[in-house]
């Protein structure tokens, strides 16, 4: 770790900050804004994956040795839960769309009713 941010410290507009994952997998409020925020990731690719789905921000990670099989299944899985997620909000709008229009037919419905009630009394009494 030290060698590294001597190394980093000489880039301007570099934040540095350095994650120790817990063991269980569940991090602070903090390091979870952190991971948020992060643009560039260096980790060890099994410590990172079941983290991944907190670096909303991360253009580019940097596996700390060859091997990424990890990772892109991390990825791929939640590309698929992503994918998942938009169609089921896809339905959704759709089904509030059907539910308005049915509200619409059955407002239509019912002030026809109304107008035609209107007009029988009407009718009954000019007679």
């Amino acid at each position: 770790e030290a060698p590294i941010r001597a190394a980093l410290t000489a880039i301007p507009n570099l934040h540095l900050t350095v994650l120790h994952p817990p063991t269980d997998n569940l991090l602070s409020d903090t390091q979870i804004k952190l991971l948020n925020n992060a643009e560039i990731i260096l980790a060890d690719p099994d410590l990172l994956a079941p983290l991944l789905h907190h670096a909303h921000s991360v253009r580019w990670i940097q596996s700390l040795w060859a091997g990424v099989g990890t990772l892109l299944h991390t990825v791929r899985t939640l590309q698929t839960q992503h994918q998942l997620e938009q169609q089921r909000i896809e339905q959704l709008r759709q089904d509030q769309r059907e539910k308005a229009a049915a509200i619409a037919k059955s407002r239509e419905e019912v002030l026809a009713k109304v107008n035609e009630a209107d007009r029988i009394l009407a009718d009954a009494n000019e007679k």
